[in-house]
């Protein structure tokens, strides 16, 4: 009986902290604040722990759906189990997160929601997240995302300072509306956008620099209304639109292009194209036929394999996640329990 217990005991604990696990519907949060850990549970767990978190504090998201936590005044850390890998649930926050001033130095990690970013909040931080939606609006300063997968993006009216997207694959959907819209000072670096829809709409003074930037449906325009942007060392395919095409502003615009792969006419990425109007899939193989061919400026490859922190496949988180296990059910005939764990941390 004693060891019936002390495998229950174990299993259970293995489950709580087994973030990568399947989804239960039965959500855990786990609060870490000074050195003690409190668990929250249910689908107000991450609310729950929010509302009893200070600033510093970091909260794990076991891989089920959570009621987000509507505004974000708070600087914490925040943790899910993965937002895009199709073999294993996600970390759901099935609201929209709004964050507000008072977030600064605030960080997202492996969940999949949607984002809106008010003010100037400094330091924030969005890594390996799927965002079906980003609205940012203000004045963000010293602001990151890296390694997202971004659905829909629109920066509306933003000065960004030192506000950068490094390492993300863009997939815009919509047919109503720019990707990036009446921003300035923005830094666009080893991103890949797959786009079949408008690209670009009213920006000043944003650097763009070893991207990709791939249009696959014959639609208005590519971009509009772009003043002293540069771009350096992008990989764009050609394809003519009815209206302006990416080479156009050149000559309607005071934007400055330096040293670009222009217009290469083939398809350059391993992932069919959709039929005209279709959508891409976020699982498909965005990595380049012939990576070697086109380099960016820091030798590395454009797009968003290259770099320093290359896009992590399926963005998984960076904390490290029990892949496997095995727990008999019974002892051994000496009393012993042979578990066997296998955790994966991340190389970056």
């Amino acid at each position: 009986m004693k060891n019936t217990f002390y495998i229950l005991v174990l299993i259970s604990f293995i489950g709580i902290n087994n973030l990568k696990a399947q989804a239960t519907g039965y959500p855990i949060a786990t609060l870490e604040h000074n050195g003690t850990t409190t668990v929250y549970y249910g689908g107000e767990a991450f609310h729950n722990a929010y509302d009893n978190a200070n600033s510093g504090d970091t909260i794990y998201l076991s891989a089920d759906n959570f009621r987000s936590y509507w505004g974000f005044y708070k600087n914490i850390h925040v943790y899910g189990a993965g937002s895009s890998d199709p073999a294993t649930p996600v970390t759901n926050l099935t609201d929209w997160c709004y964050f507000y001033n008072g977030s600064d130095s605030l960080s997202l990690e492996g969940v999949y929601t949607n984002i809106q970013i008010n003010g100037s909040m400094q330091n924030i931080q969005m890594r390996r997240c799927r965002f079906d939606n980003v609205q940012m609006y203000g004045a963000p300063v010293n602001t990151l995302f890296e390694n997202n997968i971004i659905i829909y993006m629109n920066l509306n009216w933003v000065n960004g300072n030192t506000l950068t997207f490094r390492n993300n694959l863009f997939l815009n959907q919509n047919w109503w509306s720019a990707i990036f819209d009446n921003a300035s000072n923005v830094l666009f670096e080893h991103n890949t956008f797959y786009c079949g829809y408008p690209f670009t709409s009213s920006l000043s003074n944003c650097y763009f620099r070893n991207n990709i930037i791939y249009m696959y449906n014959n639609f208005s325009a590519y971009v509009s209304g772009m003043t002293t942007c540069v771009f350096e060392k992008n990989l764009i395919n050609e394809y003519t639109s009815s209206g302006l095409n990416f080479g156009d502003t050149a000559t309607f615009y005071t934007s400055v292009f330096l040293s670009n792969y222009y217009f290469v006419n083939a398809n350059l990425l391993n992932t069919p194209l959709p039929s005209w109007g279709g959508a891409a899939s976020i699982y498909g193989d965005f990595h380049l036929i012939s990576p070697q061919t086109y380099p960016g400026n820091d030798s590395t490859q454009v797009g968003m394999y290259g770099g320093v922190n290359p896009f992590k496949e399926h963005a998984t988180p960076s904390n490290p996640h029990i892949i496997s296990k095995t727990i008999p059910f019974v002892t051994n005939s000496d009393g012993t329990l042979p578990v066997t764990i296998k955790v994966k941390a991340q190389n970056y």
